[in-house]
């Protein structure tokens, strides 16, 4: 349905269209190209991020800037590296909307890659590159941005009174207490 002049109106008669003519297979035909993809991304990332951050702000201050900016760049890196399978990828998901037999008989990640190959030369294995760089380095600075910056002081629940706290550390402390207070007062109804 994301195609440009899709034929369906709905994901309800898109996914039985798929179904009736390509069968259960179809849904899972990439599955493989995507774990294939999916991994040495998030690989990438975490390296360029670490790397990044560490000549960013090697004294390892408190920089929420550091975390946007390495984690946007690290994301740009790793889509980078990983768009020859996200080709493969694509090739694979839109091949039930070709009408070239040989797209459409592809059948798994080597041939779509021969196919690639073949028709565009190495070049059509980095199809689409700046796009898809420009699309993942926000979305992975927002990512890194989040989590290092807002979790720490806004989002964490005191897991014994359920409410929102200011400060993780009061939160820590406090939970630490109560668990060494529940010990204690276990250790002691043994005793008895």
């Amino acid at each position: 349905m994301q195609l440009h002049g899709s034929a369906y109106t709905s994901i309800v008669q898109c996914a039985r269209t798929v179904y009736r003519t390509e069968g259960l297979g179809a849904f899972y035909i990439s599955y493989p190209t995507t774990l294939t993809m999916t991994v040495p991304f998030t690989a990438a990332q975490f390296m360029a991020y670490e790397s990044l951050s560490r000549f960013m702000n090697p004294s390892k201050k408190y920089d929420p800037m550091t975390h946007c900016v390495a984690g946007g760049l690290a994301g740009g890196a790793a889509a980078a590296v990983t768009t020859p399978l996200d080709v493969i990828k694509t090739l694979l998901q839109t091949r039930g909307t070709v009408t070239d037999a040989e797209i459409r008989n592809a059948s798994g990640l080597l041939q779509a890659a021969r196919i690639i190959k073949q028709r565009n030369g190495w070049g059509g294995f980095f199809a689409g590159l700046r796009p898809r760089i420009l699309q993942t380095m926000p979305s992975t600075a927002i990512c890194w941005y989040v989590p290092t910056n807002l979790s720490p002081r806004y989002l964490v629940v005191d897991i014994f009174t359920g409410q929102h706290t200011k400060w993780r550390k009061r939160t820590l402390l406090r939970a630490r207490k109560k668990l060494l207070d529940i010990v204690e007062a276990r250790a002691v109804q043994r005793l008895d």
